[in-house]
């Protein structure tokens, strides 16, 4: 039974007769943004949906982060002593190795990273529902986790890519997509 035809959390937030409360990329003011601790805050506040980014490393893991570089929230110009880091020059090894609490507040030293996977399994597995912002990544390798973890319409899927939207949508046309833009 496809959640089309079963119970589709994702379909239920479009039924709702109040506005979405959306934990964008956790809960940023608490905790550091896109890291399971934020997300844990998000999920206590009653956020209906947890948003996270995500893009790919170099060896090709999704990895949850926002932005391009990893300068703003990781040690990773002091580690590797250099800025502009792009994400999509380090493995997934180096990028969980990073420390992406201490720049928020030194009690959330040595939080790492999470994976997408990760990130989607523990939203998920604690009642929280996942509105995904993909930054970088195809649209076949986001529905294969998605369809393998049966979360086709238990998450949100969005991105400011239109072409991804159309690719996920192709796959799945039934999924909730949202298309970000100006």
């Amino acid at each position: 039974m496809t959640p089309t035809e079963s119970h589709a959390p994702a379909l239920d937030l479009l039924r709702l007769k109040r506005p979405v409360i959306i934990g964008h990329r956790g809960y940023p003011q608490l905790a550091p943004e896109n890291t399971l601790p934020s997300f844990r805050m998000a999920i206590e506040a009653g956020a209906d949906l947890i948003e996270l980014d995500y893009a790919v490393s170099r060896d090709g893991v999704p990895v949850v982060l926002h932005d391009d570089t990893l300068d703003r929230t990781t040690d990773a110009t002091e580690r590797w002593g250099r800025t502009h880091i792009a994400l999509t020059s380090r493995t997934a090894a180096d990028l969980r190795s990073l420390d992406a609490g201490s720049w928020f507040d030194p009690m959330f030293r040595g939080t790492a990273l999470p994976t997408f996977e990760e990130a989607l399994d523990w939203i998920q597995g604690r009642g929280g529902m996942t509105l995904i912002e993909r930054k970088d990544g195809s649209a076949a390798e986001c529905v294969a986790i998605l369809s393998g973890r049966q979360l086709i319409n238990r998450v949100v899927v969005q991105s400011f890519d239109w072409a991804f939207i159309k690719a996920v949508h192709a796959l799945v046309p039934h999924q909730v997509l949202g298309a970000l833009g100006p």
